[in-house]
């Protein structure tokens, strides 16, 4: 476990509940997945830092095996299906827009391969 994720949560899924769905890391990307939420942990020590204060991030999205990827009409090509993205929030930081504001200053030293921000909020 890395301090404040898990690869429990990191493969969370209510849809993959709902309907059986296994989402299971397999033991192949299980290096990858620690990776990132080793990337994770840097991106929540940065933003308690620029906060000033704790701020926790929920994963709403991590990893997603090729079931529940097409379960939720999820691009055959996303970097769900090879443990290499997240989405998340963090609103004790601020609006998905903040966060991103923040995080694309820092996207190298964090090791942030892409950052999108699919629904700004003001």
């Amino acid at each position: 476990m890395i301090r404040n994720f898990s690869l429990a949560e990191f493969s969370a899924s209510t849809t993959a509940a709902e309907r059986g769905i296994d989402n299971t890391v397999p033991e192949a990307l299980e290096p990858q997945a620690w990776a990132t939420l080793q990337m994770m942990q840097a991106i929540r020590d940065h933003l308690s830092a620029a906060a000033g204060r704790d701020v926790p991030i929920s994963i709403t999205s991590g990893f997603r095996s090729p079931g529940l990827n097409s379960a939720v009409k999820g691009s055959p090509t996303s970097d769900h299906v090879r443990a290499m993205a997240v989405d998340f929030k963090a609103p004790r930081f601020g609006t998905t827009t903040q966060v991103v504001r923040e995080l694309s200053r820092h996207v190298d030293a964090l090791g942030i391969g892409q950052l999108i921000l699919e629904y700004p909020e003001r």
